[in-house]
């Protein structure tokens, strides 16, 4: 049995914009955001999941499995899945535990890797940097300024 450990929705505007003008980004309510992307998931408009593949680093496959995590693709991004128990506790709720033991804390590498030239196209990407770049997403919260490793 599989649970979803977490979500990664990579959008862009390109994407998510209506016919009218108006796109999720103008949407303040979080619950409509969410209604809009059914919506066009509904319909079957292209993400930028058909652009851009998400995978675990080769180096980290082999960790990944033994842990129990994969990745599944999603509607303009992917999931990662981890193996579980399912315990049933003497109140009768029912909890999740992971199948294998996981290091705490413990940190997740994704790449994100375009499958064409299309994000180049609408994401400007062809404009020439100053220096070269790399792009580091994170939900750690870094209070001093942030360093490339």
């Amino acid at each position: 049995m599989y649970k979803t450990l977490f979500e990664i929705k990579l959008m862009h505007e390109y994407f998510l914009t209506k016919e009218d003008g108006s796109n999720l980004f103008s949407e303040p309510d979080p619950q409509k955001r969410l209604d809009l992307l059914d919506q066009l998931f509904a319909i079957d408009r292209p993400g930028m999941d058909s652009d851009i593949g998400f995978d675990f680093p080769e180096e980290l496959k082999s960790q990944t499995r033994n842990y129990g995590l994969k990745g599944v693709p999603s509607y303009g991004g992917c999931k990662v899945v981890i193996r579980v128990n399912k315990i049933v506790q003497p109140d009768q709720s029912v909890v999740f535990e992971p199948f294998y033991p996981i290091p705490d804390p413990a940190e997740m590498v994704i790449l994100f890797i375009k499958k064409n030239n299309f994000p180049d196209i609408y994401s400007n990407e062809r404009i020439a940097r100053s220096i070269p770049a790399l792009y580091l997403f994170s939900n750690e919260n870094i209070p001093d300024a942030r360093l490339l490793p």
